[in-house]
């Protein structure tokens, strides 16, 4: 038997939530085809099949949280139908597989003590929340459940975060609406009850609940905000010769590749270029140190449904233009289509974040945890610059830098935007051989 469970699809991640099952139990599914859909806090991915088989029996259904390592399912022999009701009909319902849930037990992560309590205690330990560090339950997280079934007659879901504070605070979690997918409790939940509204004051609007994506996003904003020291540089730059190279390969690129050359393509080239002189820029703050990253790889902000994600360009600078249209036009269908697979969204070192298409003039970009600086670009305009000491209507752009005061200074960051404006306003520079440039 092969087990299918929630694998660890990038650093950030902790659990993940099962958002579709794409196999039914006793379905036959062959090694690499996708078997089931799970959110984490990057994007939807596909797990596929460890083995040639039978799907065993699903012990994590829709909606659930399921830390790493926590088991979904099993990929069963194909001569074995033990504990599949009708193996030939996989559209009825089926019995449980006590040996497969038995296995999933022995696979949670949790500690002895845990295990002793859940079972002095009757309690599924599959069904517990854990807080422990790597997605482990320990013995308080057993005990907090068992409190939480004798008090509360519907199954609640509950944030690891918002237990413990509801713990501390004494908030009874029975009282409280969850706003997390499936109605699970979140921390602000808890809090919102902790600190009512002033006597008098009344919530008005309506809630919406959001994606597990979403809610890692602002977790991740939250503290990339808290913890690093931001500040910004605004740099305007002429952009007429930028708007006519791409004007000069838009008919290339489609005839050719069959894919429409954006100024978003230009800029990543352009910027992965000139990042090779400031390495500072390319770094990260780790544990009072300075990590300087070796390889350029370029996150590119895509705006989706539910949410913002970063699919990473790996190693943009020694890609040439059409390259990379074509990788990043590849990296957006699969965002909007949740389909980014982990390689695609892991090993960012810089982001640049493109809100020109929607007739933005210029803003500050919060960083990406881990990254010393992001580049926010505003839409190309005409706008009145002087030309030879004489006022002219020319096409421009503005470029707002924002960078971790730790990592990167002031005047670090403007010798970076200085030799960006220069290779913007020159951009054919891009196209010739790098012993001519």
């Amino acid at each position: 038997m092969n087990d299918v469970y929630m694998p660890q699809l990038s650093l950030t991640m902790t659990e993940g939530v099962v958002i579709n099952w794409l196999k039914k139990e006793g379905d036959p599914v062959r090694k690499g085809e996708p078997v089931v859909e799970v959110e984490t806090d990057k994007a939807t991915v596909e797990l596929e099949s460890p083995a040639d088989g039978i799907l065993g029996p699903i012990v994590a259904p829709v909606g659930a949280i399921v830390p790493i390592g926590g088991p979904l399912s099993s990929v069963l022999d194909p001569d074995s139908r033990t504990g599949l009701k009708n193996p030939t009909n996989s559209d009825q319902s089926r019995e449980v597989n006590h040996q497969a849930f038995t296995d999933a037990i022995q696979r949670v992560i949790a500690s002895p003590r845990a295990r002793k309590a859940a079972h002095e205690l009757a309690i599924d330990i599959t069904q517990v929340e854990a807080s422990g560090p790597g997605g482990r339950i320990v013995e308080a997280d057993v005990l907090w459940h068992a409190k939480d079934r004798v008090r509360i007659e519907k199954p609640v879901f509950v944030s690891p975060v918002a237990k413990r504070i509801a713990k501390e605070e004494g908030v009874d979690l029975g009282a409280i609406v969850g706003t997390g997918r499936g109605g699970r409790i979140m921390k602000e939940d808890v809090v919102r009850v902790k600190t009512p509204l002033p006597a008098g004051a009344e919530e008005t609007g309506k809630k919406e609940s959001v994606s597990r994506i979403h809610q890692i996003m602002a977790q991740r904003l939250v503290e990339s905000w808290t913890t690093a020291p931001h500040f910004y540089l605004l740099h305007e730059i002429r952009a007429e010769q930028l708007v006519n190279l791409r004007k000069s390969l838009l008919a290339v690129m489609e005839k050719k590749y069959h894919i429409k050359l954006t100024y978003t393509d230009l800029l990543i080239k352009i910027v992965a270029e000139v990042l090779h002189s400031h390495p500072r820029l390319n770094s990260s703050w780790i544990e009072s140190e300075l990590l300087l990253h070796d390889q350029i790889n370029l996150g590119i902000a895509v705006a989706v449904e539910d949410g913002l994600v970063v699919p990473v360009i790996h190693n943009a600078d020694t890609l040439n233009i059409a390259e990379i249209a074509i990788q990043r036009q590849a990296l957006v269908e699969k965002a909007n289509e949740g389909k980014l697979h982990p390689q695609d969204f892991s090993g960012g070192t810089f982001t640049i974040s493109n809100l020109g298409m929607y007739n933005v003039d210029s803003f500050n970009a919060v960083l990406n945890t881990n990254q010393a600086a992001i580049l926010a670009f505003g839409r190309i305009a005409d706008r009145v610059i002087p030309v030879d000491g004489q006022p002219a209507v020319k096409p421009a752009l503005f470029a707002t830098l924002t960078c971790d005061h730790r990592a990167v200074d002031g005047a670090c960051g403007a010798r970076f935007l200085d030799e960006l404006a220069e290779t913007i306003e020159n951009p054919w520079l891009l196209l010739l051989p790098p012993d001519d440039k």
